[in-house]
């Protein structure tokens, strides 16, 4: 049997229908926080209506909530914790007046949005219900947990209410009794360094310092001549036009559109002269000059760079409404623009050398070699590889992977190794399979190997056994970005004797880096 007949065999589910124990049975902790971090999914009983819970070590098992729910991938699931000290301890201190709220107001309904020193946001609650916060003590302090219900339902304020919706994806329904459900709780906002503000009221009140009035500001330089090097980004930074193969952009249809309505704007504006430009994925660069005349705006470069993002919002757009392109929100642009003001013609030349560059630029800058650190059994990569990939838009399930590249005739041995950076969803449910079938693997990880203690524990088991091989051209907490992430897909794709692929983007980097494979 090949090695996606094996993993595919007999998919790995939770119970049709798990057990219910109660609260008040001896050991229900012990019991509800074992599944937990073993990488299982409960209900559980909380201060306010029944929630689905997964531990945040297990990326896999949060994957089941999202799947569980019904619930749109791009909506955060927050934490509860044990304590104030539990949110410290998990990377995310409290200081000054969240702290103090937390203090007062912890265990209660007061949400607390921190920010870490990464930038990264996160959510935290204490619970107001004293067996849950055992059990989030007993599981490391921190839980993610969701309302039990699927989304658009009311939330669920019973266990068998709970296990009539959802209970037949969790792995154990905890019955606490009746919850008391109540008003949302309300949410306040953290950031070092600023006051806290109030994104949603609930429950408790707090009070906010009043903004002051923003002094006038004095009106900008206007640019009505002279040389420029200006960029636009995509909204969201989001890849929008193409995808980075090699060291050459190829644009996908939006992509190429953009290069048409600045050729446009080009012949159009006869008063500037335009000097290199190019679309890459996920922003534009252009260099260019103008020449003064009397009758030019105050602002003059504004005006044709509002003139060129308003065109490509109209293509955007109608794309967009045809489903030929991903939908990155109401506009194309980020807010605002960046443009530097050139002084020489030395300067200009610069900066046309490097919008010229800029692909090969973009994919050379490699970080280093993907196997640069590395935990588990090296001599895995001197086997034949079976690449799995999967782009991240699409949910967990359900998917069947098919064979894109490789000899039809081949037949796989089910002990070969399956490759992956298994970061997108679909990826991540290939790898929960692969665990619990105990095949081969090697894991190729953009933002650096975590420490053993993080790991999913089945995982680090198969490091340690020689099934399993983590390796990254990045150390252990490195912030992941879309040049190192495309670099650990190409070395995936390069060293794989056959590829196999769940749902794949048309037009996105992984269906570019296929393309320059076939």
């Amino acid at each position: 049997m090949s090695f996606f007949s094996l993993i595919f065999a007999k998919r790995a589910t939770a119970p049709a229908t798990p057990e219910t124990i109660k609260t008040s049975d001896e050991g229900s902790c012990e019991k509800a926080a074992k599944i937990l971090c073993d990488g299982g999914v409960v209900v559980i009983p909380t201060d306010t209506v029944y929630g689905l819970a997964a531990h945040p070590a297990h990326p896999e098992a949060v994957e089941r909530l999202y799947s569980i729910k019904h619930r749109d991938s791009s909506k955060p699931i927050a934490l509860l914790a044990s304590s104030v000290d539990a949110v410290a301890a998990f990377g995310f201190p409290l200081k000054d007046e969240a702290k103090a709220l937390a203090e007062a107001h912890w265990p209660g309904a007061l949400t607390i949005v921190a920010t870490n020193t990464s930038l990264k946001t996160e959510g935290f609650r204490v619970p107001d219900h004293e067996w849950t916060r055992r059990l989030i003590e007993m599981c490391g302090g921190v839980l993610r947990v969701t309302s039990a219900n699927t989304s658009g339902k009311p939330p669920a304020v019973d266990a068998a209410a709970a296990a009539q919706d959802i209970g037949g994806g969790c792995d154990l329904v905890v019955d606490g009794g009746t919850s008391p459900g109540g008003v949302a709780s309300t949410v306040v906002k953290a950031v070092p360094g600023l006051p806290l503000s109030v994104l949603r009221e609930g429950t408790i009140k707090v009070e906010t310092p009043k903004k002051a009035e923003a002094p006038a500001k004095e009106k900008s330089p206007m640019r009505m001549s002279g040389r420029f090097f200006v960029t636009l980004v995509a909204n969201g930074n989001k890849a929008l036009f193409g995808a980075i193969a090699g060291q050459e952009c190829f644009l996908n249809e939006l992509g190429h559109e953009l290069n048409n309505v600045w050729r446009g704007i080009k012949e159009t504006h006869q008063e500037a002269a335009f000097y290199e430009h190019t679309v890459m994925p996920n922003h534009f660069h252009a260099a260019l000059r103008i020449f003064f005349r009397d009758d030019n705006h105050e602002d003059h470069l504004a005006f044709i760079l509002d003139e060129f993002k308003a065109k490509t919002l109209a293509v955007y757009t109608r794309l967009k409404g045809e489903g030929r392109i991903q939908d990155a929100g109401d506009d194309l642009w980020r807010g605002c623009d960046l443009s530097i003001a050139i002084s020489s013609e030395r300067e200009m030349q610069t900066v046309r050398d490097y919008i010229r560059s800029n692909a090969k630029t973009w994919t050379t800058d490699r970080y280093g070699e993907c196997t640069v650190y590395s935990f588990g059994n090296l001599a895995l990569l001197d086997e034949k590889k079976i690449a799995f990939i999967a782009s991240a838009a699409f949910p967990a399930t359900p998917f069947r992977p098919r064979k894109i590249k490789g000899c039809g005739a081949q037949t796989q041995n089910p002990d070969t190794p399956c490759i992956s950076t298994f970061t997108s969803r679909q990826e991540r449910e290939m790898l929960r399979r692969i665990l619990a079938k105990g095949r081969k693997l090697i894991q190729v990880l953009p933002d650096g190997i975590p420490p053993e203690n993080e790991l999913n524990p089945a995982l680090a088991a198969a490091c340690h056994a020689g099934n399993a091989l983590m390796i990254s051209p990045r150390p252990a907490g490195s912030t992941m970005n879309k040049r190192v992430a495309k670099a650990c897909n190409e070395y995936v794709i390069a060293n794989a004797a056959e590829i196999w692929a769940g749902d794949i983007s048309p037009g996105g980097t992984l269906a570019t880096l296929l393309d320059q494979r076939a």
